[in-house]
């Protein structure tokens, strides 16, 4: 009887675990779509989209999640945000088409139309932006080996370089590495 009773309670403790799982990933809060208003009726070459907090933007193919057949797989941005890109430019309207129904895929918090700037329209845009340069790149880039006979299963790498010798008035923050 004490199996039985233990039974039925771990199949109920699953199936509302199950049932949890599923509401968490069917909200029905819808992404917000933002445009910048300076950028209105200019062309649009795809849109940014902000996952939500906790939400792996690419499955374990590495491709990036959530996207419709008119997308193509853009870059990792930072900060949960990725671009995706349209196959050609086009108008406001029909990428806002294709963003109201992306708005709808929960794993989506915000959805920003990626706009073609010209050079005239961007100093119009961001007029101050538009004088910056960039800093220099860093220097003195190292890869050593340290793998490590202890942990041999584990590939190890240690990664040195020098900050860049020019920031043009930046302030660095932080850096961004790449594993391929």
């Amino acid at each position: 009887m004490k199996r039985l009773h233990w039974a039925t309670s771990s199949a109920l403790t699953l199936a509302l675990v199950v049932a949890g799982l599923a509401l968490n990933f069917t909200t029905s809060a819808r992404a917000e779509i933002l445009s910048d208003s300076a950028a209105k009726n200019k062309p649009v070459v795809g849109l940014v989209l902000k996952y939500k907090e906790g939400v792996l933007a690419e499955d374990f193919l590495g491709n990036q999640v959530a996207l419709t057949p008119e997308l193509k797989q853009g870059e990792d941005l930072g900060l949960g945000m990725y671009s995706a890109n349209f196959e050609k430019q086009l108008e406001e309207n029909a990428a806002i088409k294709i963003a109201e129904t992306l708005a709808t895929d929960s794993r989506i918090e915000i959805i920003y139309l990626n706009h073609y700037l010209t050079s005239a329209n961007f100093k119009n845009v961001n007029p101050i932006l538009g004088n910056l340069k960039a800093s220099s790149a860093p220097t003195g880039l190292k890869a050593i080996d340290a793998w490590q006979e202890s942990q041999p299963a584990n590939a190890r790498v240690l990664l040195s370089w020098n900050a860049p010798a020019n920031l043009n008035g930046g302030k660095l923050w932080g850096y961004r590495i790449w594993k391929f």
